[in-house]
């Protein structure tokens, strides 16, 4: 029964994950993409290189990126639910092992860089 329990055995279980790792990605791309059309990163930029790296360095430098990545995972909720609502256990559960892998990331950015 040990391999009832298991999301990579099957194949919703698989695509649960994918999406579970794939989600919060795209929030934080979005977010940026947004924080470039609002103008909000032009400050950033001051010689060479893009703006995008420079601003990514201040968010890294101030420690505001685990805090950022902890909010982008919230779109992995919808999915645990929309998962369980389908009635697809293993997709709920490759959304839950994508999220601690998530959280394992925010706590090493926190206590570790």
């Amino acid at each position: 029964m040990a391999s009832e329990t298991r999301f990579w055995t099957s194949r919703e279980g698989r695509t649960g994950f994918v999406a579970g790792l794939a989600g919060p990605l795209v929030m934080m791309g979005l977010w940026m993409a947004y924080r470039m059309l609002t103008g909000s990163m032009e400050g950033a930029g001051v010689q060479g290189g893009s703006a995008l790296s420079h601003w990514w360095d201040l968010l890294w430098g101030s420690g505001l990126v685990g805090p950022l990545l902890s909010l982008a995972v919230l779109p992995n909720l919808a999915l645990f639910w929309w998962n369980l609502y389908r009635q697809s256990e293993k997709g709920a559960g490759g959304v839950l092992v994508a999220t601690f892998m998530y959280a394992l990331v925010v706590v090493a950015m926190k206590w570790v860089f």
